[in-house]
């Protein structure tokens, strides 16, 4: 019984990370952020952490491999996303500036 729970662990969790890799491979390759949320991301990241955490307390390798590789797909996007928004906020204030 407990082999076929850990079996619907690791294809859920296959079907979460196969759902993340259009998302990822769009983003590293346009490195275009502007409809994702900065916040979404954090919250993803910070969520797949707890969720790793909570498989490491259970044992549960369905869990932790499952939110490792979602952890390491959400960093690039939330990398690309922060450096895409400082950018642009330096941009604006630069802006500003030459106006003045």
């Amino acid at each position: 019984m407990m082999a076929l729970i850990s079996l619907i662990g690791f294809i859920a969790g296959l079907f979460l990370i196969i759902a993340y890799i259009p998302q990822v491979h769009k983003t590293i390759k346009t490195k275009s952020t502007g409809d994702i949320s900065l916040l979404f991301s954090l919250l993803i990241f910070i969520g797949d952490a707890l969720w790793i955490t909570y498989g490491i307390i259970l044992k549960s390798l369905p869990l932790i491999i499952t939110n490792f590789v979602l952890a390491v797909f959400i960093l690039p996007i939330l990398i690309i996303k922060i450096k895409n928004d400082l950018r642009k906020s330096k941009k604006k204030k630069d802006q500003k500036i030459k106006k003045s």
